[in-house]
């Protein structure tokens, strides 16, 4: 039945259903300014809609489906994008002008991170692409669009960035490379490192992170950091990933979101008032802000926050600003860094946390969901370095078994095994080589 008022000619009917047929319950749907609720059997009516406008679906677990309604054709096959993200059609005959069938596709990712040193070399770029392709369980990538000095894979066009000169000397460009992922069916996700931004501290020490003597303050590595205080800084970073976003990303991922945790903090002093409260609501109402600035671009969106932010009481922030609870709400993925190896004597009740990579995973997994909202993923890092590859295997065994929503692997470096993207040896076996005779 349409709803009060509905004038035929200008009205729209859109069923959304996942690839058994079966519709998805709760999920709403937008067509430009209206969004709406669909009803059990996966319906939603619209009234005053235009040749022009655009229907979007975003949901957490699913490829973004967003299509415009006078591209569509009455055959599945309408569309340029790539089957694997999606469908859409015009259903006939129809009660009103546009009746639209639109069929969301899953996805899970499970993938690797290539750091800005490979768009270097076309090659070993590529290579890791063909691992992807190649491994039966891979089907995702994590490229640096944004790294950890603060440099940016693409040529921008913010002001602020070209007066910088901060572009990385790539060799990979980033828009034809997405657009190749996409086409061979491999999810993507941009990696953006937010306030750890040595460029940014530089050319306006104003907006950076300061000593009492009015000098910019440096980390351990020798790098300075943007003040997450300064909206002015949120604001930089916030047109940057528009331009993210715009290069047809799957997902952006945001990285340090938090204030600096390593080297000689107490030399720091803020202008601003510095107080779990302070710290907190500012990371708080970036997140906010940069929830509604994707939400323009019909983007996936996702956050790495410390595998410790998951254990830690209730409402502390471990002096950096960075809470599960201020994060999560905004995105539609958390991925907690469980990396075992950096878990010290104590943390989970373990003498030698380490030790015990399964334990620490399945057990982080699981404690995540106790701390996130209902509509968000957990899809965790795991440790691709220093561990053996049954060490690492195992880490996968236990973010599968705890029943998480994807993982991907970490190596700083870009260098994986390929045996750890291959199928998993049997359990009891796998367990022997990780812990011996141990149960």
């Amino acid at each position: 039945m349409l709803p009060p008022g509905t004038a035929p000619e200008t009205s729209a009917i859109v069923r959304v259903f996942d690839r058994r047929g079966l519709p998805l319950l709760g999920v709403t749907v937008q067509v430009d300014t209206q969004a709406a609720q669909a009803d059990a059997r996966g319906y939603v009516a619209f009234t005053s809609v235009a040749p022009e406008s655009t229907i979007l679906v975003d949901l957490s677990g699913y490829y973004v489906g967003q299509w415009r309604l006078d591209a569509l054709g009455t055959s599945p096959q309408w569309s340029t994008r790539p089957p694997h993200l999606g469908t859409a059609h015009l259903v006939l005959p129809c009660p009103v002008r546009w009746c639209v069938d639109l069929e969301l596709a899953p996805v899970e990712a499970r993938g690797i991170y290539i750091p800005q040193g490979i768009l270097r070399s076309p090659k070993r770029f590529w290579g890791l692409v063909r691992m992807v392709d190649e491994s039966p369980v891979l089907n995702a990538v994590v490229i640096d669009v944004k790294g950890d000095y603060g440099l940016l894979s693409w040529q921008s066009q913010v002001p602020l960035a070209q007066e910088m000169d901060n572009h990385f000397p790539t060799r990979v460009d980033l828009a034809e490379a997405v657009a190749e992922l996409r086409r061979r069916g491999i999810y993507t996700i941009a990696r953006f490192v937010v306030f750890k931004d040595d460029p940014l501290a530089t050319h306006k020490p104003e907006w950076a992170v300061k000593r009492g003597d009015g000098t910019v303050w440096k980390d351990a590595e020798g790098l300075g950091w943007a003040n997450p205080f300064r909206e002015e800084v949120w604001n930089y970073n916030l047109e940057l990933l528009a331009e993210v976003a715009r290069l047809g990303f799957d997902e952006v991922q945001l990285d340090y979101i938090r204030f600096p945790s390593d080297g000689d903090i107490g030399a720091i002093v803020y202008e601003e008032e510095n107080t779990r409260e302070t710290r907190t609501a500012a990371i708080r109402e970036f997140m906010r802000r940069f929830a509604e600035r994707m939400g323009e671009y019909g983007v996936k969106t996702s956050a790495d926050v410390f595998g410790l932010t998951l254990w830690v009481v209730p409402g502390e922030d471990m002096n950096i600003g960075q809470r599960v609870e201020d994060i999560a709400p905004h995105v539609h993925y958390l991925s907690p860094m469980i990396y075992p190896s950096t878990f010290i004597p104590g943390n989970l009740g373990y003498k030698e946390p380490s030790k015990k990579p399964y334990e620490i995973i399945y057990r982080s997994v699981k404690q995540a969901r106790t701390r996130v909202p209902a509509h968000v993923r957990i899809r965790p890092w795991l440790q691709a370095y220093w561990y053996t590859l049954p060490e690492m295997q195992i880490q996968r065994l236990a973010a599968e078994e705890a029943a998480a929503d994807g993982w991907l692997y970490w190596n700083a470096s870009g260098v994986y095994p390929p045996e750890l993207f291959g199928p998993l040896p049997d359990r009891e076996e796998l367990w022997r080589q990780v812990y011996g005779s141990q149960d």
